[in-house]
């Protein structure tokens, strides 16, 4: 997220196979494993077969780490990084859901589908999270979780002004908790970080009179791609 653009590929890769060699040499069993593991899994990027690989054996038992216990929040978390980088469709997903249907896998399965590497993922995701009122609270919260969750600029880039667009709408029309979900969940941070510096400062000057819980949550998304973009800027100028 802060690397500068260009070596953003490359640096990605990096990480993912070093991560994937110290889960390896830590202890069986252990929680150093463990999240070494899940931090693995957040680091696939499309095209990278050694991570499909590695995701799907997993998934299917045919990658094993010693003592690292693949249960049924782990599972969704696999499928959730295949989902990603589209190693998974989404017949895959109902497939996964079919084996054992309760309330939280349903919610998995939502935010699943909505982390999905797709233009129409995105859509979709959007979409229900802002007009499916039949969404429970955390059903809405993981489809706005996922919509984000991708981290990649292309799929986020039409939401920036979309979300500046919407944002009065949501706190005028959703109850607070789902107000604050949405608002969060659904903010494109892997977008252009000057665009949404720009759109966000813009949108914070217009709404001086907002509520003050609204502006709180939309400064602390705006604040974070301030970071974002002088991180990025300093790490490129190295």
């Amino acid at each position: 997220h802060y690397t500068a653009p260009a070596e953003r590929a490359e640096i990605v890769k990096h990480v993912a196979a070093e991560l994937f060699k110290l889960a390896g040499q830590a202890k069986a069993g252990s929680d150093e494993q463990f999240q070494l593991v899940t931090a693995y899994l957040g680091y696939g990027e499309p095209g990278d077969e050694a991570f499909v690989a590695n995701a799907k054996g997993l998934l299917d038992g045919s990658v094993a780490f010693d003592g690292l216990e693949i249960d049924n929040n782990f599972r969704w978390t696999i499928i959730n990084a295949l989902s990603t980088v589209n190693a998974i469709d989404q017949a895959g997903i109902d497939a996964e859901l079919a084996k054992r249907e309760t309330t939280e896998n349903r919610e998995f399965a939502y935010g699943a589908r909505a982390v999905a590497g797709t233009a129409e993922a995105k859509a979709w995701a959007w979409n229900e999270a802002l007009h499916n009122d039949e969404l429970t609270n955390m059903q809405l919260e993981a489809v706005a979780g996922g919509f984000a969750a991708t981290p990649r600029a292309d799929l986020a880039e039409p939401y920036a002004e979309k979300y500046f667009e919407v944002a009065d709408w949501i706190w005028e029309h959703k109850t607070f908790h789902m107000a604050e979900a949405l608002l969060e969940g659904l903010y494109p941070g892997y977008a252009d970080p000057a665009k949404l510096v720009e759109l966000g400062d813009a949108w914070l000057a217009s709404h001086k009179g907002a509520d003050n819980a609204l502006q709180r949550i939309v400064r602390g998304n705006v604040e974070a791609s301030h970071r974002t973009l002088k991180v990025r800027d300093f790490n490129a100028a190295l």
